[in-house]
């Protein structure tokens, strides 16, 4: 009977792809999670000194959940940090120059640590009664546009106050006096544990009225599959 030899790097080449698509399949596994930041209308405004605006940023267990040098921004002249407010721990956006563009920062990443996946979906659960910080025991500004609706899918939605920050020295430019539409979207998708997957997410939609600057509570809904 003739031998098969079959070649070392064969090997090698189909024990990596092997670890690859295990790889693969346990990232699958564990949630991962998504947070966006927009800002439209920023265009239309000017500041002779730097721009600084802070909006709430997810937190788990006591943490950031994301580092700060990873975010990417989608405008040239923002730059992203973690800071601490009178209010609590956000994210700053500043801005050098005088004319403002528009914001528009994301970041995504999977929920890897040394736990199961069905206690790292737990320890999600327990952390999205109020993912986004700060959080404020005031009432908001009403400037809402945005209210999720229970589906066939969906859970009834909860709410909370939060914060952001616009910074007081921008001013219009040619008197367009233009809202700024505030968009910040945290998710956690995935967490497939026998057969199931469930997203949790946490949304904040606002038009903010022109001459509105400084601190303005903003109302955070959270939401959940059933």
């Amino acid at each position: 009977m003739k031998k098969i030899v079959i070649p070392i790097p064969f090997i090698i080449l189909v024990c990596t792809c092997l670890i690859f698509i295990c790889g693969c399949l346990q990232e699958s596994a564990y949630p991962a999670y998504r947070y966006t930041v927009e800002i439209n209308g920023l265009d239309h405004y000017s500041n002779q000194n730097i721009t600084e605006i802070y909006v709430p940023i997810p937190f788990m267990e006591g943490d950031a959940l994301y580092n700060i040098s990873s975010l990417r921004t989608g405008n040239d002249g923002w730059s992203a940090e973690q800071l601490k407010t009178e209010h609590g721990d956000m994210l700053s956006l500043k801005h050098e120059s005088d004319n403002l563009t528009d914001i528009n920062v994301t970041y995504m990443d999977w929920i890897i640590n040394n736990k199961s996946v069905s206690q790292s979906m737990k320890n999600v659960e327990k952390n999205m009664v109020t993912p986004l910080s700060p959080v404020s025991t005031g009432s908001t500004a009403h400037y809402s546009i945005y209210e999720p609706q229970a589906g066939s899918i969906c859970q009834p939605a909860n709410n909370y106050t939060s914060y952001i920050f616009i910074d007081n020295g921008i001013e219009a430019l040619d008197n367009q006096n233009d809202t700024l539409e505030v968009f910040i979207h945290y998710d956690i998708f995935g967490g497939m544990d026998g057969g199931r997957s469930k997203f949790f997410q946490a949304e904040v939609h606002e038009v903010i009225p022109s001459g509105i600057k400084g601190w303005i509570p903003v109302t955070v809904w959270v939401s959940a599959s059933k």
